[in-house]
């Protein structure tokens, strides 16, 4: 069957949609998270106070693993335990774990794709094997957006698969036994509770898009909903570990779909510890001098573009990039588009909503 035809006929099937604890994709991008500390504010303190407890080596081994090798670590599948995950991995053929990487890098991705078709290699990958061909990818790829010494780095383990190979494992082994599995007995529960929580909604009749949007309590960006809308199977995974952003992994037709824990639309809940997760993501990103003057200024002001901001407070672009990303990501901002520059406004119903779990958390609703 063509393949015009083929994503035709599935795209008039509904994506299957289910909410799931997933411990290995959760897991490996609370290890994705310690990379981003500095351009993703407003994460769980976990990852900062981790992240600044790792000595340089592994830091370095983290970025290493998690980043320059990260097609060779993104299971393929579902898995029941962060040890079976560990148990497959160490399992596989150390050059089927290097061809699955350099396929997978190369292989046209969801977005780019109907929904419903198989990806195939858009490359020879074996050309890759040359380390100047690889960063010439790279460059291309992701239009000259990527740590070159990180890469050249990882090039020399994809040329030594056994190599590749014992780091991988070495390290992920380890940051099992030292990190994750601590904080993971101690999150577990909670994160169960949201799965229950999301999974007792009623979502029958909506999309995937619209279940995303539920789940954002937002609108999503244009990324997101293509990456969505191609999905045959979406996934949807809560983290303890990712404040207000969205994060994902994928292969071929599933989206494995990750947000910060929160407590369900209409949900009344007595667990604390849902209720805490939620406001510390809420009130972390008023927690600060600048922030708060943004806001004040936008309770003055229908819109304010980034300039604007920059101008008026007297910050640097970076840093009033970084404030804007959290507010808006919190939801406390919403961000549109206007004549090429990122303009915000205030969203008064994200605070008033904010006030009001906090009144419920302490007893006075």
């Amino acid at each position: 069957m063509p393949a015009e035809l083929q994503a035709e006929l599935v795209q008039t099937i509904p994506a299957t949609i289910t909410f799931e604890l997933e411990p290995a994709h959760n897991l490996l991008y609370s290890l994705l998270l310690l990379t981003y500390v500095e351009q993703m504010p407003g994460l769980d303190d976990w990852v900062t106070r981790t992240h600044n407890a790792l000595s340089p080596e592994r830091r370095h081994n983290n970025r290493l693993v998690l980043e320059g090798l990260h097609f060779a670590v993104v299971p393929t599948r579902s898995y029941n335990s962060f040890e079976e995950y560990l148990n497959d991995l160490e399992a596989t053929d150390a050059v089927e774990l290097r061809d699955r990487l350099l396929e997978r890098l190369t292989t046209k991705t969801m977005r780019d794709l109907p929904r419903g078709v198989r990806a195939e290699p858009a490359f020879n990958t074996q050309k890759l094997l040359d380390k100047e061909a690889y960063i010439q990818w790279l460059s291309e790829k992701f239009q000259g957006d990527f740590d070159e010494a990180l890469e050249r780095e990882a090039h020399d383990y994809l040329t030594d698969p056994p190599r590749m190979k014992t780091l991988i494992v070495y390290h992920l082994q380890t940051m099992w036994r030292d990190v994750l599995r601590a904080e993971w007995q101690r999150v577990r529960p909670m994160l169960e509770e949201a799965v229950n929580a999301f999974r007792a909604q009623e979502f029958s009749r909506l999309s995937a898009v619209e279940v995303a949007k539920r789940v954002a309590r937002q609108e999503l960006k244009p990324y997101w909903e293509e990456m969505i809308q191609r999905a045959r199977h979406l996934i949807l995974i809560p983290s303890a570990h990712l404040g207000p952003y969205f994060g994902k992994f994928s292969y071929e037709d599933t989206l494995w779909l990750l947000f910060g824990a929160h407590l369900s639309a209409g949900m009344r809940t007595e667990s604390s510890a849902l209720t805490r997760s939620e406001l510390v993501v809420r009130l972390s990103a008023l927690n600060d001098d600048t922030r708060l003057r943004i806001l004040e200024l936008l309770s003055k002001r229908e819109e304010l573009c980034a300039q604007d901001v920059i101008t008026l407070l007297d910050v640097s672009q970076p840093a009033a990039s970084r404030h804007l990303k959290q507010l808006s990501a919190t939801g406390y901002v919403t961000e549109r588009r206007r004549e090429g520059n990122k303009c915000y406004a205030l969203n008064r119903e994200r605070l008033d909503e904010t006030c009001e779990l906090l009144n419920r958390f302490l007893g006075r609703k």
